[in-house]
């Protein structure tokens, strides 16, 4: 029975994160609901950690010499969950042998660059996220020009480093809302869901405090309260706010100024749970963090996984069989004292 009850525990884990939320509040600084046109993929929580128990039990259950060496898929999720798990020079031997027999697997490519990146190559990592993105331009929906501008400023600061004080990493340019029909709405829309889309892989691996995540996110917040959503722009300030404690890029004044545009606009404004809810702290991680946690795992691969942390949950709260033959014997006892006790009274 536990199998099925974990199958449909992670199941009911996966829609949740899966499902499209439409928001009413929607509403942004020159009073448009844009919800109605498009809608970024704000709403899921931020985790600050990955599922280490999933990545765990992956690299547990799958052992890297028993893996036929044409394997590829299952031999670069090993390496997959290894980063995750911070164990980056286990991950980086995997990969590098990898690229040389895959070198054109986006998955190889990709986690290859990111990992470079965790080691401080950003300039490796450049060079072969920028082949990637030519190679696979749809790779990760599209959104890997993110990646590549979070790289190219940290190139830039190698050689300055109060670079970010003037300078935008992400280089939206948006400033101003754009007609709802236009192309350059829907542009700004894209751009928007493949930031977010790209913050829920790039929170996890970068702790607080860092600067030049914060300036992404204020970039980001602007961008919302101009095109799409104050309230998403309130929270993504808030994030911001917990990369830059020293308010550096002047968030919280920013964030305090949507405060009476919000209430004009019938909305309510986040109360700190919410806040938490969006932006959870370090140790609150759920079963599945979110629709890419298994990553590119095949069903087999997931199902082993589930063998694994069975085996595991039964070797570590073993079935009390001790306590279930004393409870028998304890009814049986009370069955025959009770069918004795009427043959005494006759005989007597």
């Amino acid at each position: 029975m536990r199998k099925p009850l974990t199958v449909f525990f992670l199941l009911i884990s996966w829609q949740g994160a899966q499902a499209c939320l439409n928001e009413y509040g929607a509403v942004n600084l020159s009073g448009r609901d844009a919800g109605e046109f498009f809608e970024p993929g704000t709403h899921e929580p931020y985790f600050r950690a990955f599922n280490r128990v999933f990545s765990e039990n992956f690299v547990a259950s799958h052992h890297l010499h028993e893996v036929p060496a044409d394997d590829y898929k299952t031999r670069s999720d090993i390496a997959f969950h290894l980063t995750r798990l911070g164990r980056y020079n286990e991950s980086l031997v995997i990969l590098r042998d990898l690229v040389k027999r895959y070198p054109h697997e986006y998955n190889i490519l990709a986690n290859l660059g990111t990992l470079y990146e965790l080691n401080n190559m950003p300039d490796s990592a450049l060079r072969i996220l920028r082949f990637t993105n030519k190679r696979f331009p749809e790779g990760h929906y599209g959104s890997e020009w993110f990646h590549l501008k979070i790289l190219e400023a940290k190139l830039h600061l190698r050689e300055d480093p109060h670079w970010l004080e003037q300078h935008r990493v992400l280089a939206l340019g948006i400033t101003q809302a754009s007609a709802d029909t236009s192309q350059q709405f829907q542009d700004n829309m894209n751009k928007l869901w493949e930031a977010t889309y790209q913050l829920h892989e790039r929170i996890p691996f970068t702790p607080t405090p860092d600067l030049l995540l914060a300036n992404v996110l204020n970039e980001l917040a602007d961008a919302l309260a101009i095109e799409y959503s104050m309230l998403e722009a309130y929270k993504f300030y808030y994030i911001g706010m917990q990369y830059d404690p020293q308010d550096t890029y002047g968030m919280r004044a920013k964030q305090q100024a949507l405060i009476e545009p919000i209430k004009k606009a019938g909305l309510e404004i986040p109360d700190a749970p919410a806040l938490r809810r969006f932006f959870p702290p370090a140790d609150s991680i759920p079963l599945i963090r979110d629709h890419h946690t298994q990553y590119s795992s095949s069903e087999k691969q997931m199902e082993r996984v589930l063998a694994y942390q069975e085996a595991e949950l039964d070797r570590r709260n073993p079935f009390p069989w001790n306590w279930v033959g004393a409870v028998v014997v304890l009814i049986a006892g009370y069955i025959y004292i009770r069918r004795i006790k009427p043959e005494t009274g006759r005989e007597r």
